[in-house]
């Protein structure tokens, strides 16, 4: 299956806004929120977590590191919708409420999840399954991401705690990388079965 989010190119570097350890954890929420929010609605995480990347430094003298995440799944069954919420915009909804929380919440360090909405939107147009612009009427076969971003924003207020919790383990982890299975356990839910593929 698809990842939930990946590094794309045109991403903001997070060093030139954010301290290292606020860089680390804003995107360990960034994919807690996808795997919690992915795991409750059916769909299988095989592991989340951060990777490092260069970057040039803010001065631009030198290279830096700054840091970037990824979450991906096993096969799975899940809604339509419920992949739109998980896929493209739980990412960036915990992320802007632990940087809002922080009080580190800046024009410059707002993040920016294009690619997360580019690669849901995608994913599901294969399908039929059609994710219109906030004010445009919803497709029969469908929804807008105005439903889908009031649907993220309450189910990550809604599991806080578990989001939390899996930021926490993928913190202590080593290369703060953890299985699925882990992220389950830190979350206090099931980590869905891989779904059976006909061959």
């Amino acid at each position: 299956m698809p990842l939930l989010d990946k590094f794309a190119a045109g991403r903001k570097p997070r060093i030139n806004f954010l301290e290292l350890d606020h860089q680390r954890r804003a995107m360990a929420f960034h994919e807690a929120g996808h795997a919690v929010l992915g795991m409750l609605a059916g769909m299988r995480c095989n592991h989340t977590g951060l990777l490092s990347y260069l970057t040039p430094s803010p001065s631009g003298a030198s290279m830096a590191t700054a840091w970037t995440g990824l979450t991906n799944w096993a096969p799975y069954h899940a809604s339509f919708f419920d992949i739109a919420v998980a896929h493209g915009e739980a990412g960036r909804v915990a992320e802007t409420r632990y940087l809002s929380q922080s009080g580190l919440l800046t024009a410059l360090s707002a993040p920016d999840a294009r690619h997360d909405r580019l690669s849901a939107a995608a994913l599901l147009a294969d399908v039929g399954y059609q994710i219109v612009d906030m004010g445009e009427p919803a497709p029969a076969s469908g929804t807008t991401w105005e439903a889908v971003t009031i649907a993220a924003e309450r189910r990550c207020e809604e599991e806080w705690e578990r989001i939390t919790a899996v930021v926490d383990a993928i913190m202590a982890a080593s290369y703060h990388t953890v299985s699925g299975d882990l992220a389950a356990a830190a979350a206090g839910i099931p980590n869905p079965p891989r779904a059976r593929i006909a061959e």
